[in-house]
């Protein structure tokens, strides 16, 4: 895989060092001083946009531009320093194989100064400034290789706005400078920078499975485990991943189609009724699925029922225009009726021992202990039973190791 880091509040922790610099360029000139969220507020920005960001009206960046590097460099060489464990990642990602490459908006000069500075140069195929680039997503763009597998790291809109105008895949450094609201479309996020290599593992997983739909042309994938498995969540992230590559995308929830109260406690013991009553599954196939397929698109909006209140009452829109992927999540979902439908399947594999550990923490806060007590008379069997007579994990294309959310790994299918 092709990396590019952006350098400044992703890998270098920049603000002490920028800080510092525009203080004695400031006390230098004779100008009043700036409160540090002020300074860093423009950071990921060109230097001269950066400095008129900050320097009141009167005075030029161009005459200052110099001086104020001058500053910059040498608080650098004297403490500049990385974020904590990005050395490590960087590590672990070139001895993985990855190409790594430095895609920065700072000139030439400065890359070369943090880099010697933090004692990082080894690892980069590249290092690429966009300063004689009209952006930074033009740089990207001409550094990209058609089909190839790529992401970009940053920490600023700025590099989301540069991934996103090459349809580049973006993990969001949530430790940098940027804030988390301007982050909020990224594909991945790290809150730390020991989470770097996590997400291009991820990112790894759905490359694979992003190939693949494009390979057999799949319009319709469903992404099936257990309970607890993680479902909903990596289908937001396979869904966001889609997206960012430029393909539409739309997502369904199996649970959307659970049946009333009543028609749940319907069968002979609990295994029977939650696995013959607890969806309506010939209503998602007849209102979704069968629409979809036949036209290609798809544009409705549907009562569903809304579990707190057992009442037919939450309005859910589903908008697909043509050349879309309709991505549907949910438990039993690789059977009749629904199974001929699915293009593509993914399964999502962790051990019940799992599932009721994620369940302790995720639902008995709000639902009370006795939901794990459910869990092992209703749930579990039921799912056990729908393992066994099935056998979903054997129909899947891709079968998915979740067991730790921020690692998944490929067990079975195209690996990356």
């Amino acid at each position: 895989m092709t990396i590019f880091f952006d350098l400044d509040g992703t890998l270098f922790e920049t603000g002490p060092c920028v800080v510092s610099a525009a203080r004695g360029l400031f006390a230098e000139y004779g100008l009043p001083s700036l409160a540090e969220p002020e300074i860093l507020s423009g950071l990921g920005k060109p230097s001269l946009e950066f400095l008129r960001g900050l320097l009141p009206k009167g005075v030029a960046p161009e005459g200052v531009r110099g001086r104020f590097r001058e500053l910059e460099r040498a608080t650098i060489q004297s403490q500049g320093r990385l974020f904590p464990g990005a050395r490590e990642e960087l590590q672990r990602l070139y001895e993985r194989g990855d190409s790594l490459h430095i895609c920065s908006n700072a000139s030439p000069e400065y890359l070369q100064t943090v880099l010697k500075a933090t004692k990082i140069e080894e690892f980069f195929a590249g290092v690429h400034s966009a300063s004689e680039y009209a952006s930074k997503g033009a740089l990207l763009q001409s550094l990209l290789r058609p089909g190839e597998e790529a992401l970009l790291i940053g920490d600023t809109r700025f590099d989301l706005e540069a991934a996103a105008s090459c349809n580049l895949p973006f993990i969001a450094a949530r430790y940098g400078y940027g804030s988390p609201e301007e982050l909020a479309p990224a594909c991945f996020f790290a809150d730390c920078a020991e989470e770097i290599s996590g997400c291009v593992e991820q990112a790894r997983v759905f490359y694979a499975i992003a190939s693949e739909i494009e390979r057999k042309g799949a319009a319709i994938a469903g992404i099936n485990g257990v309970d607890c498995s993680g479902k909903t969540s990596f289908a937001q992230k396979l869904a966001r991943y889609l997206r960012a590559r430029g393909q539409e995308t739309l997502l369904v929830h199996g649970d959307d189609f659970h049946k009333p109260a009543a028609a749940r406690s319907q069968g002979k013991n609990e295994v029977e009724s939650y696995l013959q009553n607890a969806f309506d599954q010939k209503r998602l196939a007849r209102e979704v699925l069968l629409p979809f397929k036949t036209e290609g698109c798809l544009h409705k909006e549907l009562l569903c029922l809304d579990l707190s209140t057992d009442r037919f009452e939450k309005r859910v829109e589903l908008i697909a225009g043509k050349g879309s992927v309709l991505l549907v999540e949910g438990v039993l979902l690789f059977r009749e009726p629904l199974l001929p439908y699915f293009e593509l399947k993914i399964f999502l594999k962790i051990g019940f021992d799992e599932t009721l550990r994620r369940a302790a923490l995720r639902d008995a806060p709000t639902m009370g202990e006795g939901i794990l007590e459910k869990y092992r008379r209703r749930y579990i069997p039921a799912q056990m039973r729908y393992l066994s007579e099935s056998a979903p994990e054997n129909s899947a294309d891709f079968v998915v190791d979740n067991e730790d959310f921020a690692r998944p790994a490929i067990l079975r299918g195209l690996r990356p």
